[in-house]
């Protein structure tokens, strides 16, 4: 894509955001780099969560060589594995141990198309991954985002970083049991690692993004709590990863139409920061963003309220059976 028009909002229309701490997941590359970079500059202090020390230690040393006059106490690593709850759990704890605020967490870590894979928790990886470890960490982080947002002039926001993806599940999906985080999506046995099962089940876990941060919304406003939750689609952001959705020769012709990785973090920027999210709050809570910051409907199955309120009671039911583990 070409660059910004003067109408357009981007990341030079970020406010100040001095004062506010910032958790970044898949911070360490890709649009989770970009994400952590521009509240960096924008004066955030931001947690860089990532699973490999090796790999955030060399973001961070990036950004330190890119942006030399970084106070050195505003960049975090936050060591952070997603694929099991108990890692989650303790990266949760190592975060609680040195904040005491958190006004923006954006759930950007995601597992692209792969094979089909349970996890140590028995759950299959990509949905362990992309919805039930964010799941989990808002479910750890919330106590002290709601007592940030208690706070006098708060703005706290929970960007989940969804997809049109969502639009490869198939129908007649279903949250009624801890098993069916577990389906294959695939039309017989042989085909369960078939690209277009496994393109199925990247959609599933990215339709479960946009009912997480719906209910979650819904819950925070039955609780009076004034927190935003949104969930988005950055456009096609041409990294290797993304491309792998399409067959090759497909992906060679997207290649050079894809968003750079600036463009794709603009409308989590957007969600997390822009200042008209704030003041228009009941326009945003709980909707489904596109490029660049537009509100848009994702498809019907997205917004079936009785999917993700089912999708919510098994996620937290999964939660609490683990919690000894």
């Amino acid at each position: 894509m070409g660059a910004f028009t003067s109408k357009q909002w981007d990341a030079q229309s970020m406010g100040d955001m001095h004062g506010k701490v910032a958790l970044v997941t898949g911070a360490n590359t890709g649009m989770g780099y970009v994400i952590t970079e521009q509240l960096l500059i924008h004066g955030a202090k931001v947690y860089l969560a990532a699973r490999s020390e090796s790999k955030a230690q060399a973001a961070i040393a990036q950004l330190r060589r890119e942006h030399p006059h970084l106070e050195k106490d505003r960049l975090v690593w936050l060591p952070l594995d997603l694929s099991t709850l108990a890692d989650v759990r303790k990266g949760s704890a190592n975060f609680l141990a040195q904040e005491t605020r958190l006004d923006i967490l954006v759930n950007n870590a995601a597992r692209l198309i792969a094979d089909h894979q349970l996890n140590e928790d028995g759950v299959e990886l990509s949905v362990a991954i992309n919805h039930l470890g964010h799941f989990a960490l808002v479910d750890l982080l919330l106590p002290i985002m709601k007592s940030t947002a208690s706070a006098a002039n708060s703005d706290v926001r929970i960007v989940t970083i969804a997809s049109d993806a969502h639009n490869f599940t198939p129908p007649n999906i279903k949250f009624d049991s801890f098993e069916d985080f577990n389906v294959t999506l695939a039309s017989s046995p042989a085909s369960v690692n078939s690209l277009k099962a496994k393109s199925a089940r990247y959609g599933f876990s990215k339709l479960m993004n946009i009912y997480f941060a719906r209910e979650l919304q819904r819950r925070l406003d039955k609780d009076g709590v004034d927190i935003i939750s949104l969930s988005l689609h950055p456009g096609l952001v041409a990294t290797e990863n993304a491309l792998n959705l399409f067959p090759s020769f497909i992906a060679a012709l997207l290649r050079p139409l894809g968003k750079t990785a600036l463009q794709g973090a603009t409308t989590a920027l957007f969600a997390a920061s822009a200042s008209e999210v704030k003041q228009n709050a009941k326009a945003y809570k709980g909707v489904y963003l596109v490029p660049y910051g537009k509100v848009k409907d994702p498809s019907a199955v997205a917004k079936d309220d009785t999917l993700a309120a089912n999708l919510w009671k098994i996620s937290k039911a999964f939660l609490d059976a683990n919690s000894a583990k």
